[in-house]
């Protein structure tokens, strides 16, 4: 006998599109799932800060990322590859371009 989850699971298409990205993302991997220190290390750590942004680079999902953080401003961390004042910056070009 078959039995049936009681939870319902939505499709994927239904889901908003941060729900979709989040399992697909590099930092979602088991190698650094656990690693908040990573994406989130002081400015001052210019190591681990790089280090976070080479995972980054071949992301299958690093522009929604990326825009996602823009469209909420995300105060903290790496998001898309970018660095907190590095999207601040990318906005302001943006703007300016307009």
């Amino acid at each position: 006998m078959i039995r049936r989850s009681p939870y319902r699971v939505a499709a994927p298409e239904a889901l908003d599109p941060r729900e979709r990205r989040e399992g697909r993302g590099a930092c979602r991997s088991e190698q650094y799932r656990d690693h908040a220190d990573l994406w989130y290390a002081p400015t001052r750590d210019r190591e681990a800060l790089n280090a976070a942004m080479r995972v980054c680079v071949a992301c299958p999902v690093r522009a929604e990322c990326l825009e996602d953080a823009l469209d909420r401003d995300e105060p903290w961390g790496i998001w898309g590859g970018l660095t907190k004042r590095q999207r601040r910056d990318l906005l302001r070009s943006r703007q300016a371009a307009a």
